[in-house]
């Protein structure tokens, strides 16, 4: 099964960011108020504290907050991503990097990081280079010749898709498939 701490991720990194930027502003209350002399401190203990509050505490909170707002967007978008994908019952990933603008190896990561994920169920079919969803495993067909000029197709379609023979540009009609059948 797979974790879902990524999902964290962003959250936990803006959270210490938030905190770290209160230490910040803490050690900036407490030199300013260290300046006016009220409440009074010992100066002995005013550059320890002011050393751990203010340079310690901006800059890692500054880039938690970066590293947390970029790990949300990522999220967002995988999410996005996961959610048009189940659009198709399959999808080529030719046509799955064009359509994301990105070269095939980086959308065909994306993809892989969704199913590792468990956002996404499938499987990706490395003879057609297509990637099938899970709920459509068993609605499928597959043509092996074209009956009218007899071309070697080795075609798999889903119902509701139209076929045609790259050879004789005929329209192939299909029978729906047959629903599986239960044995006793």
């Amino acid at each position: 099964m797979p974790s879902n701490l990524w999902r964290v991720k962003g959250r936990l990194y803006l959270t210490l960011g938030v905190l770290f930027l209160l230490l910040f502003v803490v050690g900036v209350l407490i030199g300013f108020s260290y300046y006016v002399g009220y409440p009074y401190y010992e100066p002995g203990n005013f550059p320890l504290i002011t050393a751990v509050c203010v340079p310690t505490a901006l800059v890692p909170g500054l880039l938690l907050i970066l590293m947390g707002r970029k790990a949300s967007l990522k999220e967002k978008e995988l999410v996005a991503f996961t959610a048009w994908v189940k659009t198709y019952r399959r999808i080529g990933l030719r046509d799955l990097a064009a359509k994301l603008g990105k070269p095939q190896y980086e959308a065909e990561q994306t993809l892989v990081t969704a199913v590792d994920r468990g956002l996404l169920k499938g499987f990706i079919d490395r003879a057609t280079d297509e990637f099938v969803l899970q709920e459509a495993v068993g609605q499928e067909n597959f043509i092996e010749t074209c009956p009218r000029c007899g071309a070697n197709l080795q075609k798999r379609f889903f119902l509701g898709e139209t076929v045609t023979c790259p050879y004789c540009h005929s329209v192939i009609t299909t029978k729906a498939p047959k629903p599986p059948t239960e044995s006793a």
